[in-house]
């Protein structure tokens, strides 16, 4: 494809991962404007492939963090559906999605879990819509913070697909680049 758009030929890009048509779009083919079709665009093409194709959707989803990559299991995963490090010091941070329509105050327990379990410094819980209920609020603030310098982070956050769809991402400490090691840039993952 970048062959193809530097000898200006027409060309048509195909490929079944989503995360791959993403580090295209965002690294090699930077400066165009692609359509891009066959992955969610907004809030109710994310919820058909939530509904559709729930273990492509939570890759798609843990990838809109940047510096976040998919668990290769997917099945017996231990409650890990996303894995990145905290930039400079190599911290684990993880994610859990969810798809449906409404998320149990036990999944967010079991997630707290999950994060101590594995001694994450911090995670994302990831659900289609934002998350509104005051229990769950009140479960992931029992996690508590975690302290870098002058900052403070949420140790378990919820955060959204639709919060996505608006330009908002989890309030994380700066995560390596799985790829380079660097610190993601954020502006990479904005539609």
């Amino acid at each position: 494809m970048v062959a193809a758009r530097d000898l200006n030929r027409r060309f048509v890009g195909i490929d079944i991962s989503h995360f791959a048509i993403d580090i295209v779009r965002s690294r090699r083919l930077k400066d165009k404007s692609i359509p891009i079709n066959g992955f969610p665009v907004d809030i109710h093409s994310a919820e058909l492939l939530a509904r559709e194709v729930p273990f492509e959707f939570e890759k798609w989803a843990v990838t809109r963090i940047p510096g976040m990559v998919p668990n290769k299991i997917q099945i017996g995963d231990g409650g890990i559906d996303g894995r990145g490090t905290i930039y400079g010091d190599g911290s684990l941070v993880l994610a859990q999605v969810k798809g449906g329509r409404s998320v149990p105050l036990g999944h967010v327990r079991d997630f707290r879990h999950v994060l101590a379990r594995e001694r994450a410094a911090c995670g994302v819980f990831a659900t289609l819509r934002p998350v509104t209920s005051p229990k769950m609020k009140a479960e992931a603030r029992g996690a508590g913070y975690l302290e870098m310098g002058a900052n403070r982070y949420p140790k378990a956050q919820f955060w959204s697909i639709e919060e996505f769809f608006e330009d908002r991402f989890p309030v994380l400490p700066p995560l390596a680049d799985p790829y380079t090691g660097k610190a993601m840039e954020y502006d990479l993952f904005v539609n």
